[in-house]
C-alpha cells in the first residue's frame, strides 16, 4: 500500500516477480484520505478484486493469509513523478503502528509491519 493506477508511476507490479511471493494491492482510502483514482470503497458493490485489499480490512484483522503489510510513504521513482496524487502514508502509519504493533523493519523507501502467524 499504497498503489497507483497508472503503471509507469507504479513499481510494485514488479515486486511480485521479484520477491517471488503473491502480492496484493493495498487500498488506502479513507484510513490515509479520499484517493478516488484508482480506489474504490470497501462495501462498493459488483467489485471483485481478489488481488486487492482495503487497508481498513486489514486494520480490524481480516488479512486472509497475507504475512506482511509493506508501506510505501513515499513513491519508487519508475519513470516519472506522480506528483500530488501519492497519498500522504506518513500520515496515517500512526493508526497502523496502533493497531498492528511497531513495525518490524523500516528504511528510507518501505515500512514493514507483521501480520498472522508472523507476529507470532
Amino acid at each position: 500500500a499504497p498503489w497507483r493506477l497508472e503503471s509507469h508511476f507504479n513499481a510494485l507490479s514488479l515486486y511480485q516477480d521479484t520477491h517471488r511471493q503473491r502480492v496484493k494491492i493495498g487500498i488506502v482510502t479513507p484510513l490515509c484520505g479520499i484517493h478516488d483514482f484508482g480506489e474504490f470503497a470497501e462495501g462498493r458493490e459488483g467489485m471483485r478484486m481478489r488481488w486487492m485489499t482495503h487497508l481498513t480490512a486489514v486494520l480490524r484483522g481480516s488479512f486472509g493469509d497475507a504475512d506482511y503489510l509493506v508501506v510505501h510513504p513515499r513513491p519508487a521513482d519508475v519513470a516519472a513523478d506522480p506528483g500530488p496524487a501519492w497519498p500522504d502514508i506518513t500520515g496515517c502509519i500512526g493508526a497502523i503502528e496502533a493497531r498492528l504493533g511497531p513495525p518490524v523493519f523500516r528504511d528510507d523507501r518501505i515500512v514493514v509491519f507483521a501480520l498472522g502467524s508472523a507476529r507470532r
